[in-house]
């Protein structure tokens, strides 16, 4: 056994034995520690299991059998609570289908019925994070420790990646960064020196993930950690300035434009020699997975097979999440999952709304902004739902902060609906349930 898996073995096992005593102190040094240690605790042929993944499971094991010893029903009640059951029972019968009615046209050489249950539990393991997180989530101070557990993660994420490669660190960043964004705009600390670090370190993000592409000659780029970014940190000072950021926003981009257009230029010939714009085949191939499997897709795990032989281009996945999803769970998982996204959007802007507590709205709109950042940057890549081939054994352990942020939202629902239920009726003594008056 390496020296690499006997520290995740023992790092995990650390954690799985403090979540034995205090399941919320484990949950928050998993959120710490879970896409900055990168040690795979279990490599099968290609494929990894990693301290992540492991602490994960474990956690929910042990979070299942403390709810069912209290005979409560484990999941918190949430309008996001249907369409996330829905999105993982559909990913399971597509799963099923897709071993069952396999195509016998289909070689089958990447195949193997381990990996199509692993690549089921992609969807799973995502999708049970935002309801262990939220179960967590019981006061304000349980809140505030989250957001400052995933802020920590962003912030040592910068620093780590300069020693070792992290798998998408700039997701991580990002939730990070909206999150101390939304702080600033919505709930500044009382302290100057605190709203200068904050801002100072929101500058720092964006100049190290976005600008020193620009500044400095590079032979490489990555467009999808600029959009994740850009459109996080733009949907939170919207949320702010309302129309009043177009006025400012417009004139500056085209300034910035014109200002970094030969390095822009550069990055665009980088792009294409990396066969970044020939992603539209790849989508293509997606589609004609799809149109062969059109309603539950050709099954998590299963994508790679398909392509190869009804494909024109072989790639291990769509390089697109919406696409993917269309090919691997169908319309019908595309839709559910696009519901998720849908009904997590209209539960953040009615928290936006409706919360009258400047902490907990700022939190709302932190979490808008980083699933904006990821909406938006899923088109070019899997950072939703990460494609089993495409690495996803790896990258999960980065989506997963996604599923977190969701986690944080559903939380602030529970808060809200608990003072509303505590204190009755609407009004100053009840911040958490009163209108704002906009």
């Amino acid at each position: 056994m390496e020296t690499t898996q006997v520290a995740g073995l023992t790092i995990s096992a650390a954690i799985l034995a403090l979540g034995l005593l205090r399941l919320r102190a484990a949950v928050l040094t998993w959120i710490l520690l879970g896409g900055l240690v990168t040690f795979d605790v279990y490599t099968q042929r290609n494929a990894a299991i990693r301290l992540s993944t492991v602490v994960l499971s474990g956690l929910l094991i042990e979070w299942g059998v403390r709810q069912l010893r209290r005979r409560t029903w484990p999941v918190p009640e949430s309008r996001l609570t249907r369409p996330l059951f829905v999105l993982a029972g559909v990913a399971v019968v597509s799963s099923i289908q897709g071993v069952v009615f396999y195509d016998g046209n289909v070689a089958g050489g990447h195949r193997h019925f381990a990996a199509e249950i692993y690549a089921t539990a992609l969807y799973g393991l995502s999708i049970a994070t935002t309801f262990l997180v939220a179960a967590q989530i019981d006061s304000r101070a349980a809140l505030a420790n989250s957001c400052r557990a995933l802020v920590a993660a962003g912030v040592v994420a910068l620093f780590v990646c300069a020693m070792t490669p992290l798998p998408w660190y700039p997701l991580i960043v990002t939730h990070a960064a909206a999150l101390v964004w939304a702080r600033l705009l919505f709930d500044p600390p009382r302290s100057f020196w605190l709203q200068a670090l904050g801002c100072g370190w929101v500058i720092f993000v964006v100049v190290e993930c976005i600008g020193m592409s620009f500044l400095v000659p590079t032979e490489a780029q990555w467009v999808s950690g600029w959009v994740m970014l850009g459109v996080a940190l733009a949907t939170v000072t919207v949320l702010r300035m309302g129309w009043k950021f177009w006025l400012v926003g417009l004139p500056g981009s085209g300034v910035a434009l014109w200002l970094v257009g030969p390095a822009l230029q550069r990055m665009v010939n980088i792009a294409q020699s990396e066969g970044d714009f020939g992603r539209v085949r790849l989508w293509g191939d997606a589609l004609k997975l799809m149109i062969r499997r059109p309603v539950l897709g050709v099954g998590p795990g299963n994508y790679l097979d398909y392509v190869l032989s009804y494909g024109d281009n072989g790639f291990t996945s769509a390089h697109g999440n919406y696409q993917q999803a269309l090919a691997e769970i169908g319309v019908v998982g595309c839709g559910a999952l696009v519901w998720v996204i849908w009904r997590s959007f209209r539960l953040s802007w009615n928290l936006h709304r409706s919360v009258d507590d400047p902490g907990l709205d700022a939190v709302a709109v932190g979490v808008t902004g980083g699933l904006a950042g990821v909406v938006a940057a899923s088109v070019l890549g899997d950072y939703f739902i990460p494609a089993y081939h495409n690495g996803g054994h790896t990258t999960l352990t980065t989506t997963l902060y996604t599923w977190i942020m969701l986690g944080l939202l559903v939380g602030i629902e529970q808060l809200t609906r608990s003072a509303a239920l505590v204190s009755g009726p609407v009004g100053p003594e009840n911040p958490g349930s009163s209108q704002k008056s906009r």
